[in-house]
């Protein structure tokens, strides 16, 4: 199943492209409406807070409980036709929105000096994503021998239910450390580049990586 399971993986993450480009607009529009709902909520919610009305804390709750709807479409503007692409990419986009650093030409220096122990929880994690791409490719063979034997189809069912629940707890965890860290060693990156960082990880000096790890003139 590993072959199958490889597939899986490469369908969650694909970029949109082709007949995927629908999918990937429709999940943009879907968060751009939970976004707008969302700051217009945050609006209302702050007017309120400034007027000092009793209705200021029930007003906030609701514009909480709509950026989580939002989230859980996505923590940045789609551009994948999965979730699960969306938040690897979505990575990439806070940790440049936060610190400017192109993540993509910045990580192989990055892993470089990581600790060994932050190198091993990136292991497992990504080992536990394989066995869910895994657990994905049992489903979909259950699903083929269910055209002939029908209880192997309510086996594919719910591994396939099993399959995507864990995939997206290990997508989520592995964009969570990739986040993490940029925050915990990012100052370690700036020095092994020469760059001076006495403190955390500033924008500027994200800016200062970025344009190394590209080879910008």
């Amino acid at each position: 199943m590993q072959g199958a399971g490889t597939l899986f993986i490469r369908l969650w993450l694909m970029p949109a492209a082709g007949p995927a480009r629908r999918l990937a607009a429709r999940r943009a529009g879907a968060w751009r409406r939970a976004d707008e709902e969302f700051q217009s909520a945050l609006l209302t919610a702050g007017r309120a807070q400034l007027a000092s009305s009793a209705d200021a804390p029930e007003l906030r709750r609701a514009a909480s409980a709509l950026a989580a709807r939002r989230d859980r479409i996505a923590l940045a503007p789609p551009r994948r036709p999965f979730w699960m692409g969306d938040r690897i990419a979505a990575a990439d986009t806070r940790v440049h929105d936060k610190y400017r650093l192109d993540l993509a030409s910045a990580w192989p220096r990055l892993w470089l000096v990581l600790p060994d122990p932050v190198r091993t929880e990136f292991g497992l994690s990504r080992a536990a994503l394989t066995r869910d791409s895994c657990l994905a490719g049992w489903a979909l063979a259950y699903a083929i021998l269910g055209v002939w034997w029908w209880p192997a189809l309510a086996i594919g069912c719910v591994c396939a239910v099993m399959a995507r629940v864990r995939a997206r707890t290990s997508v989520d965890l592995l964009a969570e450390l990739v986040e993490s860290a940029v925050d915990v060693h990012g100052r370690a990156l700036a020095e092994s580049l020469g760059l001076p960082c006495a403190s955390a990880l500033t924008r500027e000096t994200g800016a200062e990586i970025t344009a190394i790890t590209r080879n910008d003139p």
